[in-house]
């Protein structure tokens, strides 16, 4: 599997699991924890595109595809 395919596969999977978690939660733990603020602007983006997230098992088969979409091209 290429660097790139797997990259976005790992990250298919946070952004799921971080809208589980809920905006409520993340911006509770961001307030508490000065460490995680250099995060606060990509897990806003997170929450903003919600609406155009797939589930956690369809968003890994997405991010799979792609590997199979740029092959084909080359």
């Amino acid at each position: 599997m290429e660097l790139i395919t797997k990259a976005n596969t790992a990250k298919s999977f946070l952004e799921p699991e971080i809208l589980e978690i809920g905006k409520e939660t993340i911006n509770s733990f961001l307030e508490n924890t000065e460490e995680l603020q250099i995060y606060k602007h990509d897990l806003n983006d997170v929450f903003l595109k919600a609406e155009h997230t797939l589930p956690k098992e369809q968003e890994e088969l997405l991010a799979m595809s792609l590997s199979f979409a740029n092959f084909s091209v080359l």
